[in-house]
C-alpha cells in the first residue's frame, strides 16, 4: 500500500475527528430503486445463472470504489493508504445452520471483488457461505478469534484484540495488514429481517451504524435493508416501484458529503444497467468492459 498525499483539509480533519474523542463516522440513508436489476437477475435465473442481489451489490461496490479512489483508504497509525484492490466483507447468519452451534454470526471477506466478473464474485460467495454455516470458517483471522473466545478469558480476549490493534496501527506493516484483512468496506444487512414481517407491514426508513475502531479501521460500509414496494414519482406519475434501503456510512476524515452523494448516485446508476457493467451475461471481468 502506498501512502496518501492529503489536502490541509483532509489532514485537519484527521486530527479533528479523532475516533478516540467521538466517532468520525456519517450516515446517509437513501432507497434506490432496483427494478432493472432484479429483472435482470431474474433473466439470468431463467437461463441457468442464478446470482443473488448481494452478491450484484457486492459486483458494483467493487467498481464503485475504483471509481472513487478516495473512499478506498486505510488509515494506519494516522497516515492515510491508499488500497491495492477491493475487498468486501459480509455477515453471515448462522441461525439454524451447524455453524451457529459454535456462533450465530459470522464474517466472510471476498478479495479483489475488482477484478472479477459477477458470476465469479456470486460463486465465491457462495462457496464462503456454504463453509462458514457448514462450521468451516474461511477467514484464517476469523477462525483463530473464534477459537480464541471459546477457551480464553475475557482478559485474553481484549489483549488479542489489542495485540491486532497494534498491528494495524503501525505504518511499517502496513502491507501485513492489508494482507491479514483485505477489507475496503462491508456490506451488511441492516434490518432485512424486517421483510418477514410480510409486504407492506414495516416499511424500513433510516438508521445509523456505528463501526468499531478495534482491530482496524474500515472506512465505510453499506447497511442494506431488505427490498421493499413504495410509491415514487416516475416520469411526473406515482409508480409502485421495488425499492432498495441503503445506509451508507462512511468516515469523514477520508472524504465529504458531497463525494459521499456523488457515491451513492453512482450506485444507483450501476444497478439501473447491471448489464453494462458486468455483460449480458455476468461473465465481464472489468479489464474486458
Amino acid at each position: 500500500m502506498k501512502p496518501v498525499r492529503l489536502s490541509p483539509v483532509r489532514r485537519l480533519l484527521l486530527r479533528w475527528f479523532d475516533p478516540k474523542r467521538g466517532s468520525p463516522y456519517v450516515s446517509i440513508t437513501v432507497t434506490i430503486d432496483v427494478s432493472a436489476s432484479l429483472a435482470w437477475l431474474a433473466g439470468l435465473k431463467e437461463a441457468g445463472r442464478a446470482v443473488s442481489l448481494q452478491s450484484l451489490l457486492i459486483g458494483a461496490v467493487g467498481r464503485l470504489y475504483t471509481e472513487f479512489p478516495q473512499a478506498n483508504r486505510r488509515i494506519i497509525g494516522g497516515r492515510v493508504y491508499q488500497l491495492p484492490a477491493v475487498g468486501v466483507a459480509a455477515p453471515v447468519n448462522l441461525v439454524g445452520h451447524r455453524g451457529g452451534d459454535r456462533m450465530d454470526t459470522s464474517m466472510m471477506l471476498l478479495d479483489g471483488v475488482d477484478r472479477l466478473s459477477l458470476v465469479e464474485i456470486d460463486e465465491a460467495n457462495r462457496r464462503v457461505v456454504r463453509g462458514e454455516r457448514a462450521g468451516r470458517p474461511d477467514n484464517p483471522v476469523i477462525r483463530q478469534m473464534v477459537g480464541l473466545a471459546e477457551r480464553a478469558p475475557i482478559q485474553a480476549i481484549d489483549q488479542a484484540i489489542s495485540a491486532m490493534n497494534r498491528l494495524h496501527n503501525t505504518p511499517a506493516l502496513a502491507r501485513l495488514s492489508w494482507k491479514s484483512a483485505p477489507v475496503s468496506t462491508a456490506v451488511s444487512n441492516v434490518g432485512a429481517s424486517l421483510g418477514d414481517a410480510g409486504a407492506g407491514r414495516i416499511l424500513f426508513r433510516a438508521g445509523s451504524i456505528c463501526l468499531p475502531v478495534r482491530p482496524l479501521h474500515v472506512g465505510s460500509i453499506f447497511g442494506v435493508s431488505y427490498v421493499q414496494d413504495e410509491v415514487i414519482a416516475v416520469d411526473g406519475a406515482p409508480a409502485v416501484r421495488p425499492m432498495l434501503p441503503i445506509i451508507y456510512a462512511f468516515d469523514h476524515r477520508l472524504f465529504d458529503g458531497h463525494t459521499a452523494a456523488l457515491i451513492l448516485t453512482r450506485l444507483a446508476a450501476l444497478l439501473s444497467d447491471p448489464a453494462a457493467l458486468f455483460g449480458s451475461d455476468g461473465t465481464r471481468r472489468p479489464e474486458s468492459s
